[in-house]
């Protein structure tokens, strides 16, 4: 994992707000903010109920990021509470382990303390000096309108959206916004490159797709 430095922020209530990368020793506290998130937040894709994980699982998923230097991953915490956790993972073949998707979760009591934009403040500044990560990724739910807001407000563009992609339990259904950012500057060249590719060659774009 790529460790952040440890720094501290201020919250939009004036509260200290410290930010750091987690170690196993952090693996009971997040397995019980993950618990408590999952049942209390609507626009995540794990319910409460289907996120069932012990110390021992979560201590090897901090270890898995740990030994990848292209994943990171870090805490926030106020007074010894966490508060939230912010995760960016490249994805795996080598044609697209420039983009990272990022996840972010936050206890409902901190809602409108401006703590994800804290997130996104030390995570940019984290991507932008990284030497693989060119472009973040991520997924909201349509109806999210404060997460959207947030991602906007760092530059985030949608770029493309899932009909009914997600079902609750009295049969309603959601769509789901596809939301990213070129963090070296590279989007207008990496669009580029793509057109260009696909007239020479229109299959080339399109075998990952199936």
């Amino acid at each position: 994992m790529a460790q952040i430095v440890p720094v501290s922020k201020q919250s939009k209530s004036d509260r200290i707000i410290s930010f750091r990368s987690p170690t196993a020793k952090d693996a009971s506290r997040i397995r019980k903010h993950y618990e408590r998130v999952f049942h209390d937040n609507p626009f995540m894709l794990t319910s409460g109920e289907e996120f069932i994980a012990n110390d021992e699982q979560v201590a090897a998923g901090i270890d898995t990021f740990w030994n990848d230097p292209n994943k990171v991953a870090f805490i926030a915490e106020c007074e010894n509470d966490l508060i939230g956790i912010m995760t960016v993972t490249p994805r795996e073949t080598k044609r697209v382990q420039h983009v990272g998707m990022i996840a972010l979760t936050i206890k409902e009591e901190w809602r409108g303390q401006r703590i994800g934009g804290l997130f996104f403040e030390v995570m940019l500044e984290w991507a932008e000096a990284h030497p693989v990560i060119e472009k973040l990724s991520g997924e909201a739910f349509a109806h999210n309108e404060r997460s959207l807001r947030l991602l906007k407000s760092f530059g985030f563009v949608e770029e493309g959206r899932k009909i009914a992609e997600v079902k609750y339990p009295d049969g309603t259904y959601v769509d789901t916004i596809f939301i990213a950012k070129s963090v070296k500057g590279t989007e207008k060249e990496l669009c580029c490159e793509s057109s260009v590719a696909s007239s020479k060659n229109p299959a080339t774009m399109m075998h990952d797709s199936f």
